[in-house]
């Protein structure tokens, strides 16, 4: 999946983001954590680590986040984007250690 994101946000010292997932397990999900990992040209430029913990079976849930960026990272991140790289950002979700799934999401950057 790709999206178009307006490029003002690389400028944004805090970003709020919002998780919502659905469990459809009749079973219940005793540790939920999230990796959420920023690439460019398959290097990670930021990596984010999430503990939901435990999570009801048959649940509707979501997770908002408040993150300021690593300068560091962050100007390396502008400099892709000005030269049109994709960033990826490729989520893995776990219940301890055992992989449930991935997700992978292509994000460009635009002027809006």
């Amino acid at each position: 999946m790709k999206v178009l994101m307006p490029i003002g946000l690389l400028q944004c010292p805090v970003v709020a983001r919002e998780l919502n997932f659905t469990s459809l397990s009749p079973q219940p999900l005793g540790h939920l954590r999230v990796k959420q990992e920023f690439l460019v040209n398959g290097i990670i430029m930021e990596e984010w680590n999430f503990e939901f913990g435990f999570v009801i079976p048959n649940s509707a849930n979501s997770w908002e986040t408040f993150m300021e960026g690593d300068i560091e990272a962050t100007h390396e991140l502008d400099e892709a984007v000005w030269q049109g790289t994709d960033v990826i950002v490729l989520t893995r979700f776990f219940d301890g250690d055992l992989k449930l799934g991935t997700f992978r999401l292509a994000m460009a950057y635009a002027q809006c």
